[in-house]
């Protein structure tokens, strides 16, 4: 009976050393995650910041050519052929679309939190953990039955279970076993009992550290964490550099022959480095192949490829219904503006995996076909947009350009159903919630929450029907701004002007808001989205800047 006993004793002691190495183990692979998981944010973060800085000096040089190039008409000395290749490599370079849209919007994003006094990295990493949260793996049920059985003997010693229950949905297993081992839980425990207890926690702890590998496996092979770990420097920053460099090369070199008064030598060296002896056409399809891979290199940067194992956004697309030809369908079981529910069940978005789309409703806004197959486009109603998680549409509206409320089916998932509101209220929920969640978090942001606030004084109206209503009977005329001169030439970009009101909505070049302008004795209309401040603090310069957020990123 001794030696049994002794043979029993010797079998549980091994048992803990064996679960004491396992949760050993599983710590240093939770160390190695979430240093790997730093090591991404923190590199992403001087990315991100290199690459604003860059976008930043680009703009700044772009706006400097143009402004110089029309300076140089005036020096004498030219061939005149040399003066055109001149004017139009500086024009090719300014006027090019070097940016992916959504840089735009995070230059928007750094300027408000400039203007509010918040920390800009701040936001990019509280952006940066969300994101790595969509790499997080639920644990498996053998780690819940080991949570359980610690949960179970805790309870049987006298400790309250409620505390245990916190501990188990805020840390895990590793936290309870950590528990479990200091205060010798196996100890109070009878023999079989123990051993039962002490197996549980060694395959609840194999597979805790199988899931960490995982997750961890999943960040480092994602191109957010390729980007992060591999060695090579980033190109996209290097091409970025580059065009930098070019032009503040040739802004020197236009700058030295508008001081000389004759061509500068400069411009020599300029030319042997664009190739201006070379024909025109030539020349455009250099810039344009150089300006198509920098688009390349930055569009992904730190969008959703870079967060997404295997995805490249939220809703998978039906790739059987890429490239066909699709055509209105006629006499649709399902008219347009008619109210349907999805019969089918999936859960299609990474990392969602319980959002199911099955029982949302919504109205048809379109119905077209490829000859076989019929689909709807269909616009979510309000009750089931106020059911959708906030950190979907958060998402949603950072990474998808808010594509939260718009999908496509095909004819077999849907049912007709009951209309539970109104159109117009389907679309007062829409729009709130979009620019509750596009513009930045309003409770922090100032700007953001003007945006929000002016969007939302009339919320099923468009959003130029709330900007002409805040305009003309919320600020203050006349106020000085600066052309900026991105888009139009009829202005010198950096003229002082007078904005003396707005006239109202240009319908045929899509500007936006039309402004009354004085230059000079001269009373102009010219799109406010063209005019800058001349004063950031001034007050009255806040208007403008709210809308120019809005225009960069809607027009």
């Amino acid at each position: 009976m001794s030696d049994q006993f002794d043979h029993t004793e010797v079998a549980i002691k091994a048992l803990k050393k064996e679960v004491f190495q396992l949760q050993e183990e599983a710590r240093r692979e939770e160390q190695h995650l979430r240093e790997t998981c730093e090591k991404v944010i923190e590199h992403h973060l001087q990315t991100n910041q290199q690459m604003l800085m860059h976008v930043e000096n680009i703009e700044l040089l772009r706006r400097e050519v143009l402004g110089l190039t029309e300076q140089l008409k005036t020096v004498k000395g030219f061939d005149e052929e040399d003066l055109d290749n001149i004017q139009v490599l500086g024009e090719q370079l300014v006027n090019a679309p070097l940016f992916h849209p959504q840089y735009e919007k995070m230059l928007a994003q750094q300027a408000a939190a400039r203007q509010n006094g918040h920390p800009f990295d701040a936001q990019l990493r509280q952006q940066m953990e969300e994101r790595l949260e969509d790499f997080n793996i639920l644990p498996g049920e053998i780690e819940i039955k080991a949570g359980e059985a610690i949960l179970k003997a805790f309870q049987e010693q006298g400790t309250p279970k409620q505390g245990l229950d916190i501990e188990l949905a805020t840390e895990g297993l590793l936290r309870l076993a950590s528990l479990a081992l200091q205060q010798s839980l196996a100890d109070n425990l009878a023999t079989e009992k123990a051993a039962g207890f002490l197996n549980d926690l060694k395959a609840g702890l194999k597979a805790c550290t199988a899931r960490l590998q995982n997750e961890h496996r999943q960040v480092s092979n994602s191109s957010f964490g390729r980007r992060a770990l591999q060695s090579e420097p980033q190109e996209n920053l290097e091409d970025m550099k580059g065009l930098q460099d070019m032009l503040a090369k040739l802004k020197t070199a236009f700058e030295d022959t508008i001081r000389l008064s004759a061509p500068s030598p400069l411009l020599e060296e300029v030319a042997e480095q664009f190739g201006l002896e070379d024909d025109e056409e030539y020349r455009q399809a250099l810039v344009d192949a150089f300006l198509e891979d920098m688009l390349d290199e930055s569009e992904g940067l730190m969008f959703s490829e870079d967060f997404d194992a295997d995805s490249d956004g939220l809703f998978q697309d039906n790739e059987e219904w890429e490239d066909e030809n699709w055509a209105p369908a006629e006499n649709p079981r399902f008219p347009i503006g008619s109210s349907v529910a999805v019969i089918t069940s999936a859960k299609p978005f990474k990392g969602f995996s319980k959002l199911d789309i099955q029982g949302w409703q919504g109205r048809v806004v379109d119905a077209y076909t490829n000859g076989t197959v019929i689909a709807y486009e269909v616009v979510l109603d309000s009750v089931t947009l106020q059911g959708l998680p906030e950190k979907f549409i958060r998402r949603a509206c950072e990474e998808d350009y808010g594509s939260f409320f718009r999908y496509e089916f095909e004819e077999t998932d849907l049912r007709p159903a009951e209309a539970r509101d109104t159109e117009a209220e389907a679309l007062a929920s829409q729009r709130r919630l979009f620019h509750r969640y596009f513009w930045g978090e309003i409770s922090q942001d100032a700007q953001a929450a003007r945006v929000f606030e002016i969007m939302m004084k009339e919320p099923a109206a468009e959003d130029i029907d709330n900007w002409i209503n805040y305009f003309r009977k919320e600020v203050e005329f006349p106020f000085n701004a600066q052309v900026e001169g991105l888009i139009l030439r009829k202005i010198e970009p950096g003229t002082v002007v007078e904005v003396l009101g707005i006239e109202g909505l240009d319908e045929e070049e899509d500007f936006g808001l039309i402004a009354s302008i004085r230059k000079g004795r001269a009373i102009l209309s010219f799109p406010l989205m063209e005019l800058m401040p001349v004063n950031d603090k001034d007050p009255k310069a806040q208007a403008l800047l709210d809308y120019r957020l809005w225009a960069d990123l809607m027009l």
